[in-house]
């Protein structure tokens, strides 16, 4: 969200205008969110689940937000803590039924062969790369990789310092890129940025 639409928000809560700002959230933030909750591993209706919570949780708490953040990273922070949630009852529910098999090394092997570039194909590598990652260095990956928030920010949402939150980049980036180098080694380097966080 753009500063003035930062301040709009702080006006509009200011003057107990809560349904106005939280229309204008709701409007200017649903995209990027569910992006957040698909990119965090979720299916498309419980990435849909995860929003409706979260915007029910914004609803009701935005009379007491004090303003300690932006109301961008206040929002992030809640959607990304509902996704966790959504995943940890995933594994829950995993854990109960028998696993299915899969073979990512065998979808790559018939890509193999492909004279040209598959984006998409590329891109749902990535995402099942990510998904393999615990929790945390998923949402961070996630938050500065696609969302390509700076580490100030990130910081925010997740209640953990730079420094750590640059060492969980640097640790999922490791491990993406070796998942990635199992299932297609030459576009591994490509998709992911150099060592440096």
């Amino acid at each position: 969200m753009t500063d003035l639409e930062e301040r709009t928000l702080q006006s509009l809560c200011a003057e107990a205008r809560y349904e106005t700002a939280y229309r204008t959230l709701v409007d200017r933030l649903s995209a990027p969110m569910y992006r957040l909750a698909l990119r965090m591993g979720l299916n498309h209706d419980d990435a849909q689940d995860v929003l409706q919570e979260a915007f029910i949780s914004i609803w009701k708490a935005l009379p007491k937000f004090r303003g300690e953040s932006k109301f961008s990273t206040w929002v992030y922070r809640i959607v990304s803590n509902e996704a966790l949630a959504a995943l940890r009852r995933q594994q829950r529910r995993r854990l109960w039924t028998v696993p299915e098999t899969e073979a990512p090394e065998a979808a790559a092997l018939s890509q193999a062969d492909a004279p040209f570039f598959d984006a998409d194909e590329t891109l749902r590598q990535l995402h099942r790369a990510q998904s393999l990652l615990p929790e945390k260095q998923r949402l961070v990956f996630q938050l500065r990789y696609f969302d390509e928030l700076p580490y100030s920010e990130i910081a925010a949402i997740t209640g953990t310092s730079e420094g750590g939150l640059k060492a969980n980049y640097h640790h999922a980036v490791q491990k993406i890129r070796a998942t990635l180098q199992q299932i297609k080694p030459e576009t591994s380097d490509d998709l992911l940025p150099s060592e440096n966080p």
